[in-house]
């Protein structure tokens, strides 16, 4: 009888994993206020400067305050998701529900490969449930439209990569992680 029911536990943490991503994107959603998304000075600004980019095909060295150290990585992120569609409220979705998905994603990937399906399912349940990751900054700066949020699956990707070049003894991964972490 017992070999009857036979579930492998690494399908039934990969299944409350859909489900834990599809839940944090019901709450991201849910979160993003149109009015005070287009109204805002700093993702006004930085939508901006993204649509500019598509507009006039600029690549600019700088970020818009021309500031060396203000990478224009962050906004040739902005402006490739404004190809799609140039719109406020359809840049701060992919920033604020999409792009956080893709970190958990990652997240959940590294714990699996690391320590197990159940450790990753942890991993990704604490990111998706800590404060930040929740709130976003929702009491002082309702948009996601933001460097720090918008990086992060970069960063993580580039987690994922360097396990998984330690894992399988590649140095290609070694180097597109490298390239991953200098990019964000």
């Amino acid at each position: 009888m017992k070999y009857l029911v036979r579930i492998n536990k690494t399908k039934i943490f990969d299944a409350l994993f859909i489900a834990l991503i599809f839940t944090f994107f019901v709450i991201k959603a849910a979160s993003i206020d149109y009015p005070i998304v287009a109204n805002q000075g700093e993702p006004s600004r930085d939508y901006l400067a993204a649509s500019h980019i598509i507009q006039y095909n600029e690549l600019p060295m700088t970020g818009p305050t021309g500031k060396l150290y203000n990478t224009p990585a962050y906004y040739y992120v902005l402006s490739s998701i404004l190809l799609i569609k140039d719109d406020i409220m359809f840049l701060e979705l992919i920033t604020g529900a999409f792009l956080p998905i893709l970190s958990l994603l990652f997240i959940y990937l590294i714990g699996r490969i690391a320590f197990g399906a159940p450790q990753g399912f942890i991993a990704a349940a604490l990111f998706a449930l800590s404060f930040l990751s929740v709130s976003r900054f929702d009491l002082w700066h309702p948009s996601r439209i933001w460097g720090m949020f918008t990086m992060e699956p970069f960063i993580y990707i580039s987690y994922l990569l360097a396990l998984l070049s330690y894992v399988k003894k590649t140095y290609p991964l070694l180097i597109l992680s490298l390239f991953f972490i200098i990019f964000a």
